[in-house]
């Protein structure tokens, strides 16, 4: 499927998913995820769907695309955006739960104070999900700061659009979370510097 990020209107991503096949090992996860991404590439209009391996183990996706591979032990899933529209794009999926206990780790005072109810488990796990998705678009920056999954906070955006805004460093992304009491997922997109100073004004982008 292809959806428009309602934050951040010109920007259209493409979402393919695929099964993990038994015995859903790491290999088998691997290669579910690799499926997602050419999914994905196809219905961005990529003629070229092979997505290559960095040395740390990162996609690199076909020259004019950024995208994103996540995957639990069942599902892998994939999403690709035009180069141009994005700087970076992260996605996660989870299905396993998140200890109520480690929202001391994973959020900050005014994360639980704004976005967290506790013993909301679907919530933290979709807060969760959104935090690796930005983590993942900001691997794009050159602000080192922007690279560190411990910096990454997460706030409502001013505007009132639907989605939440993930900072990190000088960096901003729109981030989308969906979650249930069975999983959750989340999109995010590295804005250019223009939109991130709009998000910041609560101008639209």
């Amino acid at each position: 499927m292809s959806t428009p990020m309602t934050s951040a209107p010109h920007v259209v991503i493409h979402l393919a998913t695929a099964a993990v096949t038994a015995p859903h090992g790491p290999d088998e996860q691997h290669g579910a995820g690799r499926a997602a991404a050419a999914g994905a590439l196809r219905r961005a209009g990529s003629t070229q769907v092979e997505v290559g391996r960095r040395s740390d183990g990162a996609p690199v996706f076909p020259a004019g695309f950024v995208g994103s591979i996540a995957h639990t032990r069942r599902l892998a899933v994939a999403a690709v955006c035009r180069a141009g529209e994005a700087r970076g794009i992260g996605v996660d999926l989870e299905t396993d739960t998140v200890r109520e206990r480690l929202h001391r780790i994973l959020l900050r005072d005014e994360e639980r104070e704004t976005l967290w109810t506790p013993a909301d488990a679907p919530t933290l796990r979709g807060l969760f999900v959104a935090k690796e998705a930005a983590f993942k678009a900001f691997s794009a920056c050159e602000e080192r700061v922007a690279r560190t999954f411990w910096r990454v906070r997460l706030e409502r955006p001013v505007s009132g659009a639907d989605g939440l805004l993930a900072r990190a460093g000088d960096e901003r992304a729109w981030v989308r979370v969906r979650a249930d009491a069975d999983s959750a997922w989340a999109v995010a997109v590295l804005l250019e510097r223009d939109r991130a100073s709009r998000a910041d004004s609560g101008r639209p982008g």
